[in-house]
């Protein structure tokens, strides 16, 4: 996987087809805190989205795929209505926090 789906165990995964090419995108979260004082926190994962790219799975940056978490997330969902379409990212511990992907016209 890319560097940047590394730098933090992850916990939840979802797959879903936000550029519309109909490939899935890869979302991922985690992060983990409950862990011994020496060895620090497991926390340098903001959610990231990874996408195929020229035959590549390449890791979109934040300003890119507009996913920027806080916290450990544990799972993550998707959701449509008949106008618009969400991601919602579960976290231990903390308030769930949803993304709008677009509304349909």
């Amino acid at each position: 996987l890319p560097p940047r789906a590394q730098l933090a165990p992850m916990y939840g995964i979802a797959l879903k087809d936000l550029t519309g090419n109909g490939l899935p995108e890869i979302i991922m979260g985690g992060n983990l805190y409950d862990v011994k004082p020496q060895s620090g926190a497991y926390d340098a994962s903001r959610g990231i989205v990874l996408a195929w790219h020229e035959g590549q799975l390449k890791s979109l940056p934040p300003h890119l795929s507009g996913i920027h978490l806080q916290g450990e997330v544990r799972d993550i969902f998707s959701f449509e209505n008949n106008r618009e379409k969400f991601l919602i990212f579960s976290r231990f511990n903390d308030t769930v926090k949803t993304y709008s992907l677009f509304s349909k016209q």
